[in-house]
């Protein structure tokens, strides 16, 4: 019997089955591999979500450099705060005249 013969028609029916596993099993493998919770989509949607995180994390930053930025001029000296004081509240000083023009 050559190698490359059709298996008599016990054998073809184990080799059937033998074969449907095997297919089962690798499609299972690339099923996971593609949508498991470690897979490639997993991943990706994992990589999208810390680079959002990251783009936060330095606006985040910014946005403290800049109130730490105030809060040093506050500090350092009264002309923030007297500039806060004119814009914010409409102080002025003793004989200043203020004029406040609407939009």
């Amino acid at each position: 019997m050559s190698p490359f013969a059709a298996p008599p028609p016990r054998r073809r029916w184990a080799w059937s089955l033998s074969l449907g596993v095997v297919l089962s099993a690798a499609a299972s493998m690339v099923f996971l591999a593609l949508a498991g919770d470690s897979g490639v989509l997993a991943r990706r949607a994992l990589a999208r979500e810390i680079a959002a995180e990251r783009a936060r994390v330095a606006q985040l930053q910014a946005q403290q450099r800049e109130l730490t930025e105030r809060l040093d001029n506050l500090a350092a000296g009264t002309f923030e705060m007297e500039r806060l004081a004119r814009e914010r509240l409409g102080l002025a000083r003793k004989g200043e005249l203020v004029y406040r023009f609407e939009d």
